[in-house]
Parts: C-alpha cells; sequence; structure tokens
C-alpha cells in the first residue's frame, strides 16, 4: 500500500490515476457545458460537474495527507534524462529551481 524507496505505493497509484480520469472528465463536461445555450441541459451537466470538482478536491487533500503522515516519496530513477530531472524538481522544488543567486 506504501510506497518504497524505489516505486510508489497502490494508495499513491490510484489517488493518482482516479485524480487524472476525474480531471479528464471535468474537462470535458466543463466545456460541453460551456458551449450548451439550453440552460436545462447546461444544468443537468453542471449537477455532473460540481460534484466532480469537490471530488477531484478531496482526493487532492486525501493525497497530501497521504504523503505527508504516512508515505515517502520515491528515490529519483538513475538514468532519467536531464529534462525529466529538472521538470520533477520544478515540480516538487521550485524554490530551489527558481532560486536567485
Amino acid at each position: 500500500m506504501k510506497s518504497t524507496p524505489t516505486q510508489y505505493g497502490s494508495v499513491a497509484i490510484t489517488i493518482h490515476w482516479l485524480s487524472a480520469i476525474f480531471i479528464l472528465a471535468l474537462l470535458g463536461s466543463g466545456f460541453r457545458a460551456a458551449s450548451m445555450t439550453d440552460s436545462a441541459a447546461k444544468e443537468e451537466i453542471l449537477m455532473f460537474h460540481v460534484p466532480l470538482g469537490i471530488v477531484i478536491l478531496l482526493l487532492t487533500l486525501l493525497r497530501m495527507f497521504w504523503w505527508w503522515r504516512v508515505d515517502q516519496k520515491p528515490r529519483p530513477v538513475d538514468g532519467d534524462p536531464a529534462w525529466q530531472r529538472f521538470i520533477a524538481k520544478a515540480i516538487h522544488e521550485p524554490d530551489r529551481v527558481y532560486r536567485r543567486s
């Protein structure tokens, strides 16, 4: 369930992929609602869209709590290309990447 120094655990992976799928559904429903002219149909889509956004927020908070209190981050994989290491550091440690000397 928990991550190891070499790989992410099942809880982190599940939260990640559920979030990714729900974000795609959120984007699709948002664009669809934005392009509709029928207010009743738009309201129906938003009845799906809004709770889905709340679920994504809760999954994000769960992931943050899981990582902060229970889980650990795996070490970077040896042999990653430089661009991947830079992007990972920019996302996970932005203060170290963008710090001005």
